[in-house]
């Protein structure tokens, strides 16, 4: 399964009671497991920003295709993770909330302050500038909301590593990030699936790969570094080339 349906998607209780939208996911950097779901109660489809975001413990899922479901009721959610097991969980979901509270106080007043300006003096020069200034900033409010979001943490996200860009062991560039693959059982990345870097140059099999594919996908096990920050495969190009022709013979037999 690919981590990036999960997105979106409404995580609900034992019987069926919404928890929240699945706003990131949350992987364990040392043995790629998944860790904590992060939900959000306020979120805005057409932008594809969430606020007022909750985590949830990976252990408190029952599974994850399909509808994503929890084997306790929200009751017992809210329960557990005032325990003493969760004490971390709830220190990084704190700084989440107060986060989520400054972009809402940062960003929604000034940009309706600025649509709002800009409709009343519309036909001066003053009136369009402040309209375009709020159209523009609702444009780019996604990233911006993101970077006031970001807090640091050990754990691998799905959001702020999607787009990396990744790298053989001799800092050749590979690809963009583009997914995770997840084993529905072990709830464990399984592999990475890689896109083409635009006008980044490749080698000349990578480019067809993409060209041909889509995309590039290669087992995590081959994976030397994968953090936040960056992704290293500890492969050469050629390695990756030969491991890839292998694979791809192995599997037409």
């Amino acid at each position: 399964m690919l981590a990036s349906r999960l997105i979106g998607q409404v995580l609900i209780d034992a019987v069926g009671r919404p928890i929240g939208r699945i706003y990131d996911i949350l992987f364990d950097s040392q043995n790629y497991e998944l860790k904590y779901i992060v939900t959000v109660g306020l979120y805005v489809n057409l932008l594809k920003i969430g606020l007022l975001r909750r985590i949830v413990p990976a252990d408190l899922l029952v599974h994850i295709e399909h509808a994503p479901r929890l084997r306790v009721v929200k009751e017992y959610l809210d329960k557990a993770i005032r325990s003493l097991r969760y004490k971390r969980l709830r220190s990084l979901e704190k700084a989440m909330r107060e986060r989520d509270i400054l972009a809402l106080i940062m960003f929604i007043p000034l940009i309706s302050l600025l649509l709002y300006l800009g409709i009343i003096y519309f036909f001066t020069i003053y009136g369009q500038i402040l309209l375009w200034t709020g159209v523009v900033t609702l444009m780019y409010l996604p990233v911006l909301i993101l970077e006031v979001q970001y807090i640091y943490t050990p754990e691998l996200s799905l959001k702020y590593i999607y787009k990396k860009k990744v790298f053989d062991m001799n800092n050749r560039l590979l690809g963009i990030i583009n997914d995770f693959e997840v084993d529905n059982k072990s709830m464990k990345i399984v592999a990475l699936t890689l896109r083409s870097p635009g006008y980044y140059k490749v080698p000349s099999w990578l480019a067809r790969v993409y060209e041909e594919k889509g995309f590039l996908k290669f087992p995590v096990s081959i994976v030397q570094s994968l953090n936040n920050n960056s992704i290293i495969v500890k492969l050469s190009l050629d390695e990756l080339r030969d491991f890839i022709t292998f694979s791809n013979e192995f599997k037409s037999r």
